[in-house]
């Protein structure tokens, strides 16, 4: 087990790169640690002049399949080449809001942006581009709905856009679009223990096939097929409620699903719906979560700056 000492705020989101780096958005940038299971000091990749400081939750950094270029999303989206740690923001027109929500397709080639205005009338514009010139749009969709979050599904071709009305936090509707389109290609009406979870889409997280998610809430998980939102989820309950669930993660292994609840980490087994392992170290509640690609290693962030790494 190794700690590693980020920053002295909140490691609100952790994700490895495919060649087994991990990476952690702060306000002075992305720490990176190469080979985190060494330990030692993090290499920080500045943003851009014109980036902006973004709130809790609205960081995340994503990977192109080959490893080579970072998606980062927030205030801005920026690409971040990890050969030579350099920062392209990626601009948009006449945006609704700052907060950017993005989603890479499988194969790294292309990218799903959403901008959302929230209250009412609510509206967003999801919008589809390739990462071979990600300053020119492919697609764009205009809706009359709050888009909390998109997700890439298995097949590669097609993405799923959770959209709601206004200050209403039930969803109204799962749309299936096609990703090299954007045109809409299917409707659902998520299943209620799904509603129940609908303002943690944006913080949901995806199996490494994509067959799998998860959203939360306080008092559990509830694991779906997001090709299918209408069956009834796999629900996994917190109890005691407090502390709550922070984050949550699936390990490669098959069933089974992490997920951080105070200052400990605990292993669910999807088919039985029990805790089957359970690790805590003293370091501060932790509140991210993530698997290397690889299956070698973990790590989970905390409260207090600090992140623990280990191998699974």
């Amino acid at each position: 087990m190794q700690t590693l000492v980020a920053a002295w705020e909140p490691v609100w989101h952790l994700a490895f790169s495919p060649a087994g780096g991990l990476y952690a958005p702060f306000s002075a940038g992305v720490y990176a640690w190469p080979n985190p299971g060494a330990g030692g000091p993090p290499v920080v990749l500045p943003y851009p002049e014109r980036e902006q400081y973004w709130d809790r939750g609205s960081r995340r950094v994503g990977f192109s399949r080959g490893g080579g270029r970072m998606l980062l999303d927030g205030a801005n989206v920026v690409l971040h080449d990890e050969a030579t740690g350099r920062g392209t923001p990626v601009p948009f027109d006449a945006p609704l809001h700052p907060f950017v929500v993005a989603e890479l397709s499988p194969d790294g080639g292309f990218a799903v942006f959403v901008q959302s205005q929230s209250g009412w009338p609510a509206r967003s514009r999801i919008i589809g581009r390739s990462l071979a010139d990600p300053t020119v749009n492919a697609w764009t969709v205009d809706e009359g709905r709050y888009v909390d979050a998109v997700r890439v599904l298995a097949d590669g071709d097609r993405f799923l856009s959770f959209e709601r009305p206004g200050t209403v936090h039930d969803y109204a509707r799962a749309v299936t679009r096609d990703l090299r389109t954007g045109a809409a290609v299917g409707e659902q009406h998520p299943h209620e223990d799904l509603v129940r979870r609908a303002g943690w889409y944006a913080r949901a997280a995806a199996s490494g096939d994509r067959r799998r998610m998860a959203a939360f809430q306080d008092d559990g998980v509830a694991v779906f097929d997001p090709a299918d939102v209408t069956a009834p989820p796999v629900v996994l309950t917190n109890k005691p409620r407090r502390p709550a669930i922070a984050a949550v993660a699936f390990p490669p292994a098959a069933d089974r699903l992490a997920v951080t609840v105070g200052q400990a980490v605990k292993v669910f087994d999807l088919r039985t719906r029990k805790v089957v392992r359970t690790l805590t170290w003293n370091v501060g509640n932790l509140v991210s979560l993530a698997f290397s690609a690889d299956g070698t290693l973990a790590a989970a962030g905390t409260d207090a700056g600090r992140i623990v790494v280990w191998d699974i």
